[in-house]
């Protein structure tokens, strides 16, 4: 029974690094819009 717990414990931390991946390109992908922006209208 432990290891199961401890099985779904790896799965949630791997599935958070994952969410945190996701955030950080979606952040990425925003501000290059942003900086497009900026640079196409001075």
């Amino acid at each position: 029974m432990g290891n199961h717990f401890r099985r779904l414990f790896k799965d949630y931390e791997r599935s958070a690094e994952n969410r945190a991946g996701l955030h950080l390109v979606a952040f990425a992908t925003l501000m290059t819009k942003q900086a497009a922006i900026l640079v196409a209208n001075p």
